[in-house]
C-alpha cells in the first residue's frame, strides 16, 4: 500500500464509520457547552465586578467604566474560546486514533483491549509516556515547525520542503499511543522513526498538507488521525512493529477471558492460536 494514500484512506475510512463521527462531534460540543458557561461567568461575574472597580478605585466615570469592562469582558471571553478550541479537540485525536485500531483489528486492537481490561503489563509507565509525547509535540514538531517557517519565503519549494519535514513529526506526533502500547520510549521511537523515515514522511506529507486548508482543516485531523491509525494497522502486518517481539496472538478463549462482556461477539482479534 502506498504510503502517500493514508490521508485519503483516512478520510474515507472516517466517512464510512458514524462511530467515529460521534468520536469527533463530542469535542466540538464540548467546546461550545464550555465556551457558553464561560462567556456567562465572565459577563455575570467579571464584567460587572471589574466596572464598579474602576468606578470606585479608579474614579472613572461610570459611562466609561462600564463601556471598557463590556470590551474586556468580550475580549476575555473570546480568548478562552479560543484556548478551549485549541485544547480541547486534540485531546480527542487519541480517541478517533484508537477507536479505528479497533475498527481494522491487529495487534495493537488485541494491546488496547488488554489494557481495557486492566493488564498493566500493556503499555509505557504515566513518566515515560508523558517524556516521549513532550520530546516529540514540542520539542521535535513545534521546534521544527517555527525554525523551518522561514523558508516558505521560498516559492513552491519552500512550502513542499517545509510539508516534508514536518508531515513526518506530525505522523510521528499521531503514533504516540501506539508506541506506549508497545512501552517504547524516546530512544527507541527515534531509531524506529529513522528506519521508516521514507513511509512516514511519505504518509506525513499529504496529511499535513491537508491540515493547511483554510476551514477544512477541522475535519482533516480527524481524518488524519485515522489514517495514522490504519498506516500503523499496516505497519504491523508487513512484521514492523516498533519493539523488537509483537505482541501475544489472542486464542478465541483468552480473547473471550480479556474482553468486556457483550464484546466478545464483536470480533475483530487479528489471529488465532499457533
Amino acid at each position: 500500500m502506498l504510503s502517500t494514500t493514508y490521508a485519503i484512506q483516512g478520510f474515507l475510512f472516517f466517512l464510512a464509520h458514524p462511530s467515529l463521527w460521534l468520536a469527533a462531534l463530542c469535542p466540538f460540543l464540548l467546546v461550545i457547552v464550555c465556551s457558553i458557561a464561560s462567556t456567562l461567568a465572565v459577563f455575570i461575574v467579571l464584567y460587572p465586578g471589574f466596572s464598579i472597580l474602576l468606578v470606585k478605585q479608579a474614579q472613572w466615570a461610570p459611562g466609561w467604566a462600564w463601556t471598557l469592562g463590556f470590551f474586556v469582558a468580550l475580549v476575555l471571553s473570546a480568548l478562552v474560546s479560543l484556548i478551549l478550541f485549541a485544547a480541547l479537540p486534540p485531546a480527542y485525536l487519541d480517541v478517533v486514533f484508537r477507536k479505528t485500531l479497533l475498527l481494522r483489528g491487529g495487534p495493537a486492537a488485541d494491546l488496547l483491549r488488554r489494557q481495557a481490561n486492566g493488564d498493566d503489563k500493556v503499555g509505557a509507565s504515566c513518566a515515560q509516556n508523558c517524556g516521549a509525547c513532550i520530546k516529540v509535540s514540542i520539542f521535535i514538531r513545534i521546534a521544527i515547525a517555527i525554525l523551518t517557517f522561514p523558508i516558505h519565503a521560498v516559492p513552491v519549494l519552500g512550502t513542499f520542503a517545509w510539508i516534508y519535514l514536518n508531515g513526518a513529526c506530525m505522523m510521528w506526533e499521531y503514533h504516540q499511543s501506539w508506541f506506549d502500547l508497545y512501552n517504547v520510549g524516546y530512544i527507541k521511537q527515534k531509531a524506529y522513526i529513522k528506519t521508516n523515515w521514507s513511509q512516514y514522511w511519505q504518509a506525513g506529507m499529504l496529511a499535513q498538507a491537508l491540515e493547511m486548508i483554510p476551514l477544512f482543516n477541522w475535519l482533516f485531523c480527524w481524518s488524519n488521525a485515522v489514517g495514522a491509525a490504519l498506516f500503523v494497522a499496516d505497519l504491523e502486518a508487513s512484521g514492523k512493529f516498533p519493539s523488537e517481539m509483537p505482541p501475544p496472538i489472542l486464542t478465541s478463549d483468552s480473547r473471550e477471558q480479556l474482553m468486556a462482556p457483550g464484546q466478545a461477539e464483536a470480533g475483530g482479534v487479528y489471529g488465532t492460536s499457533r
